[in-house]
């Protein structure tokens, strides 16, 4: 997840969970224990219009609440199980994934949905891993049967229901990608040594997203 001065992470592995937070220049990090048990993350963003964090499981239609400020849990109920969450600061919009539809949700009006999409198959064995958003457009990561292998990113242009293409990654399992204030794509991996990395794309979504 980012908020603009950090990453955010649910890490998964182990119990109880933890809620891992540092600067984007990699310092100042603290970390936090759940209250409640959000079971193997698959999906992780943070909503800059309402300071809250969003976690799902695998396939599930209840996400679970993080708000950093109080380090305090919940959870919401949405209207589609999915497999990754993800925040569009520009649209103000929640998206999720899933293996047969991406979902937008307006958080200011009941999590009422605003968008739906359908998904465009690919060839082989794909395993959905997290999305993200940016300026209406959502990126689906996707990891081949070989995780470590060449993974993908979907684009989909939300508002108008567009499949917009798919640009394959050379960085491992990529797990989610966020954009940063600059308006470029970032992309989080998990090398064959269990070390994740953030990169910096130069793919900017905000002009990308000018173009729809």
């Amino acid at each position: 997840a980012y908020t603009g001065d950090k990453y955010i992470i649910s890490y998964g592995m182990g119990s109880p969970n933890r809620i891992v937070s540092f600067d984007v220049d990699g310092d100042g990090k603290s970390v936090s224990v759940p209250t409640i048990s959000m079971g193997h993350p698959n999906g992780f963003t943070y909503a800059n219009e309402n300071g809250r964090c969003y976690c799902v499981k695998g396939w599930t239609s209840k996400a679970f609440t993080y708000e950093p400020t109080s380090d305090t849990y919940g959870s919401v109920n949405l209207s589609y199980g999915c497999s990754g969450i993800g925040y569009d600061r520009k649209a103000k919009l929640l998206y999720t994934c899933s293996r047969t539809a991406m979902v937008a949700y307006d958080i200011s009006d009941g999590y009422s949905v605003k968008h739906r999409c359908g998904v465009v198959s690919h060839s082989g064995t794909m395993y959905t891993q997290d999305c993200g958003g940016h300026a209406g457009i959502m990126f689906r990561c996707l990891s081949g049967s070989n995780k470590h292998g060449t993974n993908y990113i979907d684009l989909y242009d939300m508002k108008n229901g567009r499949y917009l293409g798919t640009f394959s990654c050379d960085l491992s399992e990529v797990e989610s990608c966020i954009v940063d204030d600059d308006g470029f794509l970032e992309i989080l991996a998990n090398n064959s040594s269990n070390e994740d990395y953030i990169w910096k794309t130069d793919l900017n979504i905000n002009t990308l997203g000018q173009g729809l």
